[in-house]
């Protein structure tokens, strides 16, 4: 009895093994290596048939910024699976790059028709494309690489009997379910470019009394974070950040980078190289829906640069073109009041959030009128919702001073002031919060207290 019980185990536990299997193929998962996708409704219930696309970002060196790389529904689960083999072509590339340890992007649109009401979602997501490499050639079946969950939200309607061909995807779509797809009108990516960190502009020009400076460093590690911003516009149009494009760790000993400002130079700031990333959407199902999108694409945190180096047109002109089609609005954080000589104030970015507390992230940068410098004739859409694109970016650090104003008193004379942030006046969503852009730079500026102009972005 014994030994027929010993024979039956390994037979029950195959059994086990092939019903598993066929349960796992039924519902779409592929045998390789894949990352799950789960659709949800506004209200966090699963959804059944939901569009799903998947975009990778490309590396430096191509002129368009992404490329589709999959598309398919979701089973009875909710569930969409993609195929690691799918997007390990770019992976490569990134790794031939010298990115395969940096955070890359990947995005996710999701679309949902219910009657003629339209659902969709843009997201961005990052992998590690040697982890993703390494994952994928792994010889293990069914192994989930991640799961994401994305949840939809209310777009707009459409009318399907109106002569509108709807989209059959490619895998697995059944037939006669209506599919919306986003089709990519165009895409590019900037050449390589300076990316302002931080940067102060001086109102005190006339005065020599002071000098000021901008610096970033690190003392152990530091990772930025990205984050992309998306404008879907069909009766409105609505700004938010649909998550993150790029990230990247960094560590030194001790390397400092200061760039000052005074008389001869009223802008001082602190860059990074990298890529920036542009797209634009057209809805399938309604060619008046418009999806545009704008992000940090690529950035080499391992070197940094100053104003005195670059130049300051990337931030003046950001400026003034946010000036003319967004509008700027100032933020008190801060007075410096530098009462002898060789008195000197400081004020590190990083405490910046203990000020932003209504706020998702910590600063931003104005991407799209960066864009607009580099490439003004191949943006095809209006210049105010280019200028009303930004990427959004979060620092997390370990025992650092990544970036800070100083301003020291050069005579023994009293010198004092404002330390204004600067917000961009347009409305961004994000996680069900509304909130402006408040940019990485500051106004500094007299009198010693806040003008009536001063607005509180809120």
């Amino acid at each position: 009895m014994k030994r027929e019980i010993m024979y039956l185990v390994p037979i029950l536990v195959m059994i086990s093994v092939i019903s598993l299997m066929g349960t796992l193929l039924s519902t779409g998962v592929p045998t390789t290596p894949y990352m799950t996708i789960t659709v949800l409704t506004p209200q966090n219930r699963t959804v059944v048939n939901a569009y799903v696309q998947v975009f990778a970002l490309l590396p430096p060196g191509h002129k368009r910024s992404l490329v589709e790389v999959w598309n398919g529904t979701t089973n009875w689960l909710g569930q969409a699976y993609v195929p690691l083999s799918n997007i390990a072509p770019i992976a490569r590339e990134w790794v031939e790059e010298g990115f395969g340890n940096a955070g890359v992007g990947l995005e996710v649109v999701v679309t949902y028709v219910n009657g003629t009401t339209l659902y969709s979602r843009f997201y961005f997501i990052t992998y590690n494309p040697k982890d993703l490499l390494n994952t994928a050639s792994l010889a293990m079946p069914f192994l989930n690489y991640r799961t994401i969950s994305i949840r939809l939200e209310r777009l707009g309607t459409i009318n399907i009997n109106n002569g509108i061909t709807l989209n059959i995807p490619t895998s697995p779509g059944p037939l006669g379910c209506p599919f919306c797809q986003w089709n990519l009108v165009w895409s590019m990516q900037t050449n390589t470019t300076y990316i302002p960190l931080i940067f102060a502009v001086d109102q005190y020009t006339s005065n020599t009394n002071f000098v000021g400076n901008v610096g970033a460093g690190v003392t152990q590690s530091t990772t930025l974070y990205f984050y992309a911003s998306v404008a879907t516009e069909t009766t409105e149009l609505i700004y938010e950040i649909s998550g993150q494009s790029f990230y990247q760790s960094f560590s030194y000993s001790y390397n400092y980078t200061g760039d000052g400002f005074g008389y001869e130079w009223s802008i001082a700031a602190v860059y990074v190289q990298g890529t920036l990333g542009m797209a634009e959407f057209v809805n399938s199902c309604n060619s008046n829906y418009h999806a545009y999108e704008t992000y940090v694409q690529s950035a080499n945190l391992n070197a940094l640069y100053t104003t005195h180096k670059v130049g300051t047109q990337y931030v003046s002109n950001a400026l003034n073109t946010l000036n003319q089609y967004v509008g700027i609005v100032t933020v008190p954080f801060d007075e410096f009041d530098l009462s002898s000589a060789g008195q000197a104030y400081e004020y590190s970015y990083l405490y910046m959030q203990e000020y932003l507390q209504d706020y998702p992230f910590l600063y931003a940068i104005p991407v799209g009128a960066i864009i607009d410098l580099l490439e003004p004739q191949l943006i095809p859409f209006s210049l105010g919702i280019e200028t009303s694109l930004f990427a959004e970016v979060q620092t997390q650090s370990t025992s650092v001073t990544y970036s800070l104003i100083a301003i020291i008193n050069n005579q023994n004379m009293f010198d004092y002031g404002d330390l204004l942030g600067i917000g961009a006046n347009v409305q961004y969503q994000y996680n069900g919060q509304t909130f402006y852009p408040v940019l990485s730079g500051f106004y500094v500026e007299p009198p010693g207290s806040y003008s009536a102009s001063t607005n509180i972005v809120a």
